[in-house]
């Protein structure tokens, strides 16, 4: 929530869309009380939700994967963060591969 703070306030954002497993309406909702020319939209995955978000986009930021303080080795994190961004990138490259 913290980036989408600071993109939401950039003037060359005049739109950003949030994705997420876990629930973030609440999060667009307040983006959107900002006094700003960004519109700030949610979704949630099933329903089109990836599609919906990734369709030409112009920039992609991934967040996601396991936190480095779920671990005790970095390289135990590798594997499973490596699947979590093929599924991402997958779907990048079929919704907005420009």
């Amino acid at each position: 929530s913290t980036l989408s703070f600071f993109l939401k306030h950039c003037s060359l954002i005049d739109e950003l869309a949030i994705y997420d497993i876990m629930p973030v309406c609440h999060i667009a909702m307040e983006l959107n009380h900002i006094d700003t020319k960004c519109e700030v939209s949610a979704k949630l995955p099933g329903a089109g939700g990836l599609k919906s978000v990734l369709e030409d986009s112009k920039i992609v930021i991934i967040t996601a994967g396991l936190s480095s303080s779920d671990v005790n080795n970095y390289k135990d994190i590798l594997k499973p963060n490596a699947e979590i961004l093929s599924n991402y990138i997958l779907n990048i490259t079929k919704y907005c591969p420009r």
